[in-house]
């Protein structure tokens, strides 16, 4: 049955009172993206929409998505408007469709469809006979409140491994964690749905320089600007990235310390990674310390400082630098200060990747100490 909206109020409406399991078929072109406001989007999002919250200006827009789905669909395309004229193409479907969208059988189908062609790249997660991760009982002390920010790109081999971590976090929810991925990757796709986990997919960021790090840096950019437009009254939010694996105590770290950021207002930021947390130099587990260098590799980003420093000072800076340089540079014009532990709470897996050199991996991080407890 067709139906028609001429606002994001009325599709948001329309699809809470859609029974369980039905199908949902969403088209749309012209100013589509000035029709959807948030709460369509969280709605369709829910659906199994990963492109949803990408959609701007003339986009056009076709996505199948099932009612009470707890997975990614696999039925979604999105074109943007090409060359100068601003013309985009349709954006077509045409595709066979299951009666389940997320039936676990076929989940584990694509599980072995995945591994059969993968096995070199992904031996230990291919080794498991697929079974969706279930998260550990909540505990109310430390059940963590924050979104969390993955910072992806075609590095799925990393991001299962740092799913995992998560998954056996004590306090983590399913619910507040998106990664955002930079460009189609269907192995990272495939990953976030096998886990669960809620993804947004943009188109490959582009720059007018040709510097991977100028790519990497609007990536975070409009990741980080589309997380605060879907959570506008969060304090902090956890940015992390698709090769940091976490620590059992990550939230808990996380939330001891939160306190001591609203206290202190020359602190910027709470980082859970040691540029010195080597076997022979990190020891103790309560010790925090503060630096006026911004290590990055998991860290909190609060509400006030994103609104003051970061997101104005962002362009400005964009010229071919690493983002974590450029936000360095205007930390220490205001005299800001970032705390960390003594002991990590995060590890970096990443030898390879845009900025990864393997020798300088073996050589500086491999042999890094973590808490296990």
């Amino acid at each position: 049955i067709p139906h028609f909206f001429h606002s994001g109020i009325e599709m948001a409406q329309f699809l809470k009172g859609v029974e369980k399991d039905r199908m949902i078929v969403v088209v749309g072109n012209g100013n589509l993206s000035e029709t959807l406001n948030l709460q369509a989007r969280f709605a369709l999002e829910k659906l199994g929409s990963s492109m949803v919250h990408v959609l701007r200006g003339m986009d056009t827009w076709a996505f199948i998505g099932q009612v009470g789905s707890t997975t990614l669909s696999l039925y979604e395309i999105m074109k943007s408007p090409t060359g100068k004229d601003s013309t985009t193409e349709p954006a077509v479907l045409n595709q066979c469709v299951p009666s389940q969208l997320d039936d676990t059988e076929d989940l584990g189908k694509e599980h072995l469809e995945f591994c059969s062609k993968r096995k070199d790249k992904y031996g230990e997660y291919c080794k498991l006979t697929w079974q969706r991760p279930t998260q550990l009982p909540e505990k109310p002390l430390l059940t963590n409140t924050f979104p969390i920010a993955i910072i992806a790109g075609d590095r799925a081999w990393y991001l299962w491994q740092v799913l995992a971590s998560l998954y056996s976090a004590p306090g983590f929810i399913l619910s507040n964690l998106i990664v955002f991925q930079d460009g189609h990757s269907p192995e990272t796709f495939e990953v976030a749905r096998q886990f669960g986990v809620r993804l947004i997919a943009y188109p490959e960021a582009n720059s007018k320089h040709s510097e991977q790090a100028d790519r990497i840096a609007m990536h975070y950019k409009r990741s980080l600007d589309t997380l605060w437009e879907m959570y506008p009254e969060q304090e902090y939010v956890i940015v992390l990235e698709d090769d940091l694996i976490v620590a059992p105590d990550f939230f808990d770290y996380f939330h001891q310390i939160v306190p001591v950021l609203r206290a202190d207002t020359s602190l910027f930021s709470a980082s859970s990674w040691n540029d010195n947390g080597f076997p022979h130099s990190s020891i103790d587990s309560t010790m925090i310390y503060r630096t006026d260098f911004f290590p990055g590799l998991g860290w909190l980003l609060s509400k006030k400082w994103w609104l003051q420093i970061v997101e104005p000072t962002w362009p400005t800076y964009c010229m071919g630098r690493h983002w974590d340089w450029n936000l360095r540079a205007a930390l220490k014009e205001r005299g800001l200060d970032t705390l960390y532990p003594d002991v990590s709470r995060s590890y970096y897996i990443g030898n390879l990747g845009a900025n990864a050199d393997p020798k300088v991996f073996w050589r500086y991080f491999q042999e890094r100490r973590m808490t296990r407890d």
